[in-house]
């Protein structure tokens, strides 16, 4: 069904286009008043045809039903979020295990975490060293199977009684695997400080002394 450009500015529908430079379709309300305008205004001897007639329609109907198609998702996708966060929200003072090459010790706390074996290892050790590369404390833990294997540094240096000083600290995991010194993963226990967004990442978990993580970071929560 062809529109005449008079029709559409009869109806002052050309001056609303026109005002709104960032719309190139016109709405649902605009297209029912050109339809039944269009109807009116038919030469009674040549009637719109039905098939027409019906394609325009189906037509209107699927442009109606993709934008409540897109407002469902749009709705859905805002319920997810504010869950998420709801979520996110209880975890802060919680512990989140995330993968780390950094761990921070805490006045008269502990560095935990866990190693990541994909294979048995023997001479599993873990080097915790300050930011200056010096070795502070070496903790042996032999043989291990495949798996992970959990740790705890109390803050004694290698003398067994003097402590460290609180704040950050590297690690570093090695075992024999395969008659080879091979570097495993560390996963360290943080404490959740904040939750942020990220925008199109979604909510981000603040830990304390090593940055922003994204929820999908977590591996478990302590």
């Amino acid at each position: 069904m062809a529109v005449d450009f008079n029709t559409v500015k009869t109806l002052g529908l050309a001056s609303r286009q026109a005002a709104d430079s960032g719309r190139n379709q016109l709405k649902q309300d605009d297209f029912m008043k050109l339809l039944i305008t269009q109807l009116k205004h038919q030469d009674p001897l040549k009637p719109q045809g039905s098939a027409e007639f019906l394609t325009q329609m189906a037509q209107f109907s699927t442009v109606n039903g993709i934008q409540e198609l897109q407002k469902s998702v749009t709705d859905l996708a805002e319920s997810t979020r504010k869950q998420q966060s709801v979520t996110a929200s209880n975890l802060v003072g919680r512990s989140a295990l995330v993968v780390s090459d950094k761990a921070l010790l805490s006045p008269g706390g502990a560095i935990r975490g866990e190693l990541v074996l994909p294979q048995g290892a023997s001479a599993v050790s873990l080097e915790i060293t300050d930011l200056k590369g010096k070795i502070v404390k070496t903790l042996e833990l032999g043989e291990q199977a495949a798996g992970s294997v959990p740790f705890t540094w109390n803050g004694h240096q290698e003398d067994g009684e003097t402590l460290a000083q609180p704040g950050l600290y590297h690690i570093r995991a090695l075992g024999t695997v395969a008659g080879q010194s091979t570097a495993l993963q560390t996963r360290v226990a943080s404490t959740v400080d904040s939750v942020s967004l990220q925008g199109n990442q979604g909510l981000g978990l603040n830990l304390a002394g090593l940055g922003s993580y994204s929820l999908q970071d977590m591996h478990a929560i302590l």
